[in-house]
């Protein structure tokens, strides 16, 4: 773990997780809870709350820009909710949005609880809630444009529950082995075979998840397919 300096609090020390280490986190707590494994197929994120926090999914009415929330008190994560509309039966991009939200906001409850709720006990108002906005589109680990050069502690904290939504949502050891074990150059040669865009539809079906979320998670286990992602004839063999 790297700590950063608060730009607004020279004092204060910001502890910042860095990908692998969420990437050790998430298949962790995916084991605790039983549904750390290789095969590819869809994560339930309610039944991991109720296994790891004994919390349910609360699907709640927000302003139309939130999407959801994770709620601490002292005692730790104490709700995770996201917008009514998400709740099934709802229309497919809808409820993929409400995937990847609870994804999100659960990332949120592993990662930060150790610092919010010391925060709280002693006397600190600040994490008692993190919201997540709509802006048009689904959300990906790249989605709050973190850099090490433009540190804030709210961009590093949403970067980090980006990262945290991919590791639950698509655990890297089940996609290595959808996609098999043939990589060349750090490209999978599934994808060098079939393409960028089938591999990210196919990947999407396969975790339940959104076509871009799919894609986003390929370009964070992979980072060689960004310079190629829009260029599927680069990707051919």
């Amino acid at each position: 773990m790297i700590h950063y300096t608060d730009p607004i609090d020279p004092t204060r020390r910001i502890p910042f997780y860095e990908r692998e280490e969420i990437e050790r986190i998430t298949w962790d707590e995916l084991r605790a809870t039983g549904q750390a494994t290789e095969d590819p197929g869809p994560v339930c994120i309610e039944t991991f709350l109720m296994e790891r926090y004994g919390i349910g999914l609360d699907y709640v009415d927000f302003p139309e820009d939130i999407c959801g929330e994770a709620v601490f008190s002292s005692r730790g994560i104490d709700a995770i909710r996201i917008r009514r509309e998400f709740a099934p039966p709802t229309s497919r991009g809808l409820y993929l949005l409400g995937r990847s939200t609870s994804g999100h906001e659960t990332g949120h409850a592993i990662l930060h609880a150790s610092e919010i709720v010391p925060e709280m006990a002693s006397g600190g108002d600040a994490g008692r809630l993190f919201r997540h906005r709509s802006r048009g589109g689904d959300i990906g680990p790249e989605g709050s444009g973190f850099s090490r050069t433009s540190f804030s502690r709210h961009r590093a904290l949403e970067w980090q529950a980006n990262a945290a939504m991919g590791g639950l949502l698509m655990p890297r050891p089940a996609v290595m082995s959808a996609l098999g074990t043939d990589t060349r150059e750090g490209v999978p040669g599934a994808i060098r075979r079939d393409g960028f865009v089938l591999w990210s539809e196919l990947l999407a079906e396969t975790f339940d998840v959104s076509g871009q979320l799919a894609g986003y998670r390929l370009l964070d286990i992979f980072p060689t397919l960004r310079d190629l992602a829009g260029r599927d004839d680069a990707l051919a063999a």
